[in-house]
């Protein structure tokens, strides 16, 4: 867990972007202000205004999504207070297949945050990267798993070149055997450090035999949907 002052202080500079959730008690630093309806606006406007090499600091608290988050910028790191910043996805957009972050740029980091998706069995995802991106990486996630949709076939969705999942947390409500909890199509991903406390097993599923998985607990590896 980071220490929230110790976090502030060191994330001082011109290359930052504040974003605050309504609840966050550090609303008063923020450059952008969530009122708590549908958050996705004020981090999308974020994303808009930053420049390659940006941190968007997510500050502590509840973020409510309504509607995807578009990463559409290169060299872009959204991070979060550790597990004290919650990216919640609390509806879908009139029952349509929804996503919270969906990621269309190469060298995006997503870090120290929980990510919760919607209890309802519409298809929905948590992470999405679409096309071609590269070296995407993912950090010191703890993903509550909660859709029982049975529609679609994977949480997370990820394509692209060089993609790596390291120390992430898995929590899982209900235990859904037909669905992937990560599916990557590209070359040499790195899932490694994957904490298994919820009720279901972890599925990796690659789509060639180049990739490194190692110290995941409770995990179960397919290529090309083929179990290992």
């Amino acid at each position: 867990m980071i220490n929230q002052e110790n976090f502030l202080n060191s994330t001082n500079g011109t290359h930052f972007i504040y974003v605050a959730p309504s609840n966050s008690t550090y609303k008063e630093i923020a450059d952008y202000v969530c009122d708590g309806n549908n958050d996705s606006q004020q981090i999308n406007a974020a994303i808009a205004a930053a420049k390659a090499g940006t941190e968007i600091i997510l500050l502590n608290g509840k973020f409510n999504i309504k509607e995807k988050i578009n990463v559409n910028k290169s060299d872009l790191t959204i991070r979060g207070a550790g597990y004290s910043t919650v990216v919640e996805q609390v509806a879908l957009d009139g029952g349509k297949t929804s996503i919270i972050f969906d990621i269309t740029a190469d060298d995006v980091k997503i870090k120290d945050m929980m990510i919760v998706d919607v209890d309802v069995d519409y298809p929905e995802y948590i992470i999405r990267t679409y096309g071609e991106v590269y070296d995407c990486q993912f950090e010191r996630l703890f993903l509550i798993l909660k859709s029982t949709a049975t529609n679609m076939d994977t949480y997370i969705d990820l394509s692209g070149t060089g993609i790596k999942f390291i120390n992430c947390r898995v929590y899982s409500y209900t235990s859904v055997p037909s669905k992937m909890t990560i599916n990557i199509v590209g070359n040499t991903p790195v899932i490694n450090g994957m904490l298994n406390t919820g009720n279901d097993t972890i599925r990796l599923n690659f789509s060639n035999n180049t990739y490194y998985e190692y110290a995941n607990d409770r995990t179960e590896v397919y290529v090309n949907r083929v179990k290992q």
